[in-house]
């Protein structure tokens, strides 16, 4: 006889799934937005994918769920298939409306539009993001906002621009597309932020720039900013600032990348535990006024909107303001609240009228970190709780807390390794010891922060409710900075299938007998390969790396030869060559070689001395060193000038001509050859064909104002064999990063 497993009342056989019409719904509505996404480069093999998907619902519901036997779930399918449809339908249009330009690509038009946000970069250079605009004296001549950005640029619009004001000029305007046909790539970050173009002025193009104060909600963010910056310092305050409404433009790179790398990064952006925040604390006045489950939540559902409103409707707050309705709309129609099924049907609310978020890093992470919370808070909480001593009265809440931590981290990894192709190792010992705290802070800070704007003289509350912010930030900081606080973990997409992997092993798929044996092993199998793949990737790099960091009209090279770590070039973007560096497992700089001598460069060389060792910083004498003077007295005495002709550590020498300095110069050793490497500043403008050349691998830096075929690139590894590489393949908001290795002569990007 056949043994048939009962689901506890002896007479249905029981499901190793239970069917959730929420769940079917999201995965084929994933399925469906991802072969449309594959009809961009490959329309047939898209179309088939999707074609499939619907054949599969087709069969289910002919064979195994009709509407006679299982009429629910026969709806169910049906409705899930047509909602794929619509995905599917809907991406293509999102997609084709998005390249149908108003604006002709690569001509110069005449705009006029409202500041919506201000990112400022230091000397001069900044990017402006613009929104209502009106271009060639036609409203509405392009949807969406542009992005300019200013690198040596008017002072007046890069010190005093702020959200309101009215910027108007004439310049090359740059389509920036949602799909790169050339990549295979979706921008999602257009989508979300509705750049639709950019526009890079030049120095001396006249700008005409109005002042006025923003208003609306545009208006009150910009007072609640003023408002914490003005009682909690300007880190401080631009860092609350963040945490409060995920607006980061006025938060230091240096502040981001020790967030970063602590594994506290999410603060800084609006997300779902803002949310809960936000939603825990309506609810408590809710409950205090003794109002009707219906008033509440048609209350908690304006104060949601208002503050999605302001932080703009991310992604991840869109989520999770949509999960939080839907819960309490399902206690006040008396149903049960299935965690599975909420999170499944918030993901579909966002992702079907808005399937460009499948590919928005931000929502992935956070729903993987709640689906995470739901599959595994339960198991941990049960593990931590078998202790006596954590199973107390005062200690349970401990146990539960740590396992909302524990779970949310573990749902975040594939999205986070995937997509950032970063692990934070202290990550969850960081999140550990601050989750208790940030509640308590987030709550004083947005209650003192609306207290301040309301009243400004009042303002010493702020300052006071801010505390906690400030050691969030010291232990953020200070976690960054020990050793292997960031590995690589490039997985690529591939690292998605731990999705279904973890429901899997998860409490809803109900295995009984000897298959349930399979469990242990494919967690095991899980870790296993998440780890093998960290360690192999941060192995000590071959001798010869290049890493070429873009910066913001300019480059620098991390360099590794002979076992050093060497930082050459313009030191103008400190983020990218911090994150270079510890991806690598850099702790110790040998020397800094610094192409300019400009406060800009000072900067960038006292954050790194602050993260990273630096033995010696050189600059050639014949350039002005002003800016290098003003170098934090712990640092200045490791500074050194040189000359021609003086021979530098890692085999460094300078290039000059007609008695000045023009470049950077390293010897190496490839194929059995002696070979060399040139390093240009972005003020260079020696000529390809220049005798300066001499047969080396070019890694060059002009500057963004220049035309195209003057920014950024690396030569391929002889210059006669130029040609065959593109020029401009690091653009404004592209590759971080390109890696070359000089012992072999490949380019790794």
């Amino acid at each position: 006889m056949q043994n048939v497993a009962l689901n506890g009342r002896g007479n249905v056989p029981a499901r190793i799934i239970n069917f959730r019409a929420a769940l079917v719904t999201a995965v084929c509505v994933t399925v469906a937005v991802l072969a449309a996404r594959l009809t961009l480069s490959s329309p047939a093999l898209g179309l088939t994918l999707f074609l499939a998907v619907l054949a599969l619902i087709s069969i289910l519901c002919l064979t195994k769920y009709s509407p006679k036997r299982c009429p629910f779930e026969f709806a169910a399918l049906i409705i899930a298939g047509v909602l794929s449809a619509v995905s599917f339908r809907v991406f293509t249009l999102t997609v084709n409306a998005w390249h149908d330009e108003t604006l002709t690509d690569g001509e110069r038009h005449f705009i006029s539009g409202i500041v919506d946000d201000v990112e400022r970069y230091g000397d001069g250079a900044c990017r402006v993001v613009i929104g209502a605009v009106i271009a060639d004296n036609k409203r509405g001549g392009t949807r969406g906002k542009i992005a300019v950005n200013i690198y040596d640029g008017v002072s007046e619009l890069t010190e005093y621009a702020a959200p309101g004001d009215v910027l108007t000029f004439t310049s090359r305007v740059e389509a920036y597309p949602l799909y790169n046909k050339d990549e295979n790539k979706m921008n999602a970050y257009a989508f979300r932020s509705k750049i639709r173009h950019t526009v890079t002025l030049k120095k001396g193009e006249t700008v005409v720039f109005t002042p006025r104060a923003a208003t609306g909600l545009k208006g009150f963010s910009e007072k609640l900013k003023a408002a914490l910056i003005a009682n909690m310092g300007p880190d401080y305050g631009a860092t609350a600032f963040g945490m409060l409404t995920g607006g980061k433009s006025a938060i230091g790179d240096e502040i981001r990348d020790y967030y970063s790398a602590a594994g506290l990064g999410h603060l800084l952006a609006v997300s779902g535990l803002h949310v809960g925040f936000f939603a825990a604390l309506v609810a408590v006045i809710m409950k205090k006024m003794r109002l009707h489950r219906v008033a509440a939540f048609f209350i908690t559902a304006v104060f949601l909107g208002l503050y999605a409103a302001i932080a703009e409707f991310s992604p991840s707050v869109m989520r999770a303001a949509a999960m939080c309705l839907i819960g309490l709309l399902a206690r006040i129609l008396g149903y049960n609240r299935d965690a599975p099924s909420v999170l499944a049907f918030a993901y579909c609310a966002v992702l079907i009228p808005l399937p460009v978020y499948l590919f928005e890093i931000g929502f992935l992470m956070s729903v993987g970190a709640v689906f995470g919370i739901i599959l595994f808070s339960r198991p941990v909480k049960n593990f931590l709780c078998r202790s006596e001593f954590m199973n107390r009265r005062f200690t349970r809440p401990i146990a539960e807390s740590a396992a909302v931590i524990v779970s949310a981290q573990i749902g975040v990894l594939p999205a986070m390794t995937a997509a950032i192709g970063e692990f934070q190792p202290y990550s969850l010992l960081t999140n550990l010891l601050v989750m208790p705290l940030i509640s308590l802070a987030f709550s004083a800070v947005l209650l003192c922060s609306l207290f301040a704007v309301a009243f400004p003289k009042a303002g010493v509350v702020l300052t006071v409710g801010g505390v906690g912010i400030v050691v969030v930030d010291f232990i953020a900081e200070n976690i960054a900075k020990l050793p292997y606080s960031v590995l690589i973990a490039g997985t690529g997409w591939i690292a998605f299938l731990c999705y279904p992997l973890y429901f899997t092993v998860s409490r809803f798929v109900m295995l009984r007998g000897k298959t349930a044996v399979i469990k242990p092993f494919l967690s095991l199998a899980c870790v296993g390969a998440f780890v093998t793949c960290v360690l192999l990737q941060n192995a000590p790099p071959a001798s010869g790396v290049i890493i070429a960091v873009s910066g913001y009209g300019g480059v620098t090279s991390v360099v590794e030869s002979g076992g050093g770590w060497y930082v050459v070039g313009d030191l103008e973007d400190y983020r990218n060559v911090s994150r270079a560096l510890r991806r690598n497992n850099v702790t110790v700089i040998d020397a800094v070689y610094a192409s300019r001598t400009d406060g800009r460069a000072a900067k960038s060389i006292a954050r790194l001395a602050a993260r990273f060792k630096i033995r010696r910083i050189y600059s050639p004498d014949t350039e002005t060193i002003g800016g290098l003077t003003a170098l934090p007295d712990a640092v200045r005495g490791a500074f050194r000038l040189f000359g021609e002709g003086d021979t530098l550590p890692g085999g460094f020498f300078g290039v000059y001509a007609d008695g000045k300095f023009a470049a950077y110069k390293m010897s190496f050793t490839a194929d059995g050859a002696e070979n060399s490497a040139l390093f240009f500043s972005y003020k260079a403008r020696t000529p390809p064909d220049s005798a300066l050349f001499d047969g080396a691998a070019l890694i060059r830096s002009a500057t963004y104002l220049e035309p195209v075929n003057d920014r950024i690139y690396l030569s391929n590894f002889f210059i006669h064999d130029e040609a065959l590489r593109p020029k401009n393949f690091i653009m404004p908001g592209g590759y971080p990063y390109i890696i070359f290795n000089f012992a072999t002569g490949e380019y790794f990007f």
